[in-house]
C-alpha cells in the first residue's frame, strides 16, 4: 500500500521453477551478481543466504531502519534507503532552526547510505532528502543509482493527482544528478535505461489507461507513449479472469524495440520506427 512499509514474500526458483528459497517479511531481496548468494533487507537488517544450501551465512544490523536497496554490478557496493538521523539534520541550519521542517523530515524523507561489500563499511551518504523510497537500482554498468520515490500523502501538493519520481545519483562520488523523470502510476512503476544508456523507459498513466513513456535519456525529452487499452476482465482458456494493469518491460538488446508484459498479454514495439 503507498505510504506503508512494505513487506514481501519472495521465493527464489531455479531454471526449472523449483523452489530454491522462500523470503518472508522482507522489504528487498536481490540476488548477488555472481548468483552465489540472496541478500534479504528486513527492517534494519541484512541477512545474506547461500542459494546452494539455502541456509543463511551472514548478516548486518544497521543503526538505523532500511527500506530498499541495490548491490553495485561489480559486488563492491550497497546502496541502502534509511531515515534520516536527528543528529545528522540539525547539524544543517536549515533544521537545526525549523523544528517544524526537522519534524517533517523525520517522518517523510529518507537518505542514501552507501556500503562497502561483503565487510558493510560505511562509505557516505548522498547529499540530498529524498521523499519515501520504494526503489533502489543500479545502471548495468554501475555508474549511475536510480532512486525512485513516492511522497508521502501528507506532502504531496500537486493537483493533477500522485506523482513518482524517479532521480539519479552518479556513482562516482555518490552525488545527486539534476535529472529525474515522473511517473503518475497507481502503482509503483517499472522502469528502465537502455543497454546503451541512450533511451529511459517509464511506466505511467494517462488521462484513461496506463502508459509506457520513452525518454532520450541526455535531454529528458519525451519520444514516444505505448498507451494500454484493456479490460477489467478478460478471458483465457481457463475462463474469465481479471487482468493485471501493471505493465512490465524490457529493452531488447537492439535498443529499437521493447517487449512488454501486460496482463495476459505480451506487445512487441519498435518505438524507433514511430
Amino acid at each position: 500500500a503507498a505510504n506503508r512499509d512494505k513487506k514481501v514474500l519472495f521465493l527464489v526458483l531455479d531454471k526449472a521453477g523449483k523452489k530454491v528459497l522462500r523470503l518472508e517479511d522482507s522489504n528487498e531481496a536481490k540476488i548477488s551478481p555472481d548468483e552465489k548468494s540472496v541478500l534479504s533487507l528486513s527492517h534494519n537488517k541484512i541477512t545474506i543466504y547461500d542459494l546452494k544450501s539455502g541456509k543463511a551465512v551472514n548478516s548486518y544490523t544497521f543503526p538505523e531502519k532500511g527500506f530498499a536497496f541495490d548491490i553495485s554490478p561489480d559486488g563492491k557496493y550497497l546502496a541502502v534507503a534509511h531515515e534520516p538521523q536527528e543528529d545528522k539534520l540539525k547539524q544543517n541550519p536549515r533544521y537545526k532552526k525549523d523544528k517544524k521542517a526537522l519534524k517533517s523530515a523525520l517522518k517523510y524523507k529518507h537518505r542514501v547510505h552507501i556500503y562497502s561489500y561483503p565487510d558493510f563499511q560505511f562509505v557516505g551518504s548522498v547529499h540530498e532528502l529524498y521523499d519515501l523510497i520504494y526503489e533502489l537500482r543500479f545502471s548495468d554498468d554501475g555508474s549511475q543509482l536510480f532512486c525512485l520515490q513516492i511522497p508521502h500523502l501528507k506532502t504531496q501538493t500537486g493537483t493533477t493527482g500522485s506523482q513518482i519520481y524517479v532521480n539519479v545519483i552518479n556513482s562516482a562520488g555518490w552525488e545527486p544528478i539534476r535529472k529525474g523523470f515522473v511517473s503518475k502510476s497507481a502503482y509503483q512503476p517499472d522502469f528502465k535505461l537502455s543497454s546503451d544508456g541512450k533511451y529511459f523507459g517509464l511506466v505511467s498513466k494517462g488521462i484513461r489507461f496506463p502508459e509506457l513513456h520513452v525518454y532520450d535519456y541526455e535531454s529528458m525529452k519525451m519520444l514516444d507513449r505505448f498507451e494500454f487499452t484493456f479490460r477489467v476482465i478478460e478471458s483465457d482458456e481457463h475462463g474469465m479472469i481479471a487482468a493485471d494493469t501493471r505493465p512490465s518491460f524490457v529493452f531488447l538488446p537492439d535498443n529499437e524495440r521493447i517487449l512488454i508484459a501486460f496482463g495476459n498479454r505480451l506487445y512487441l514495439w519498435n518505438f524507433k520506427l514511430q
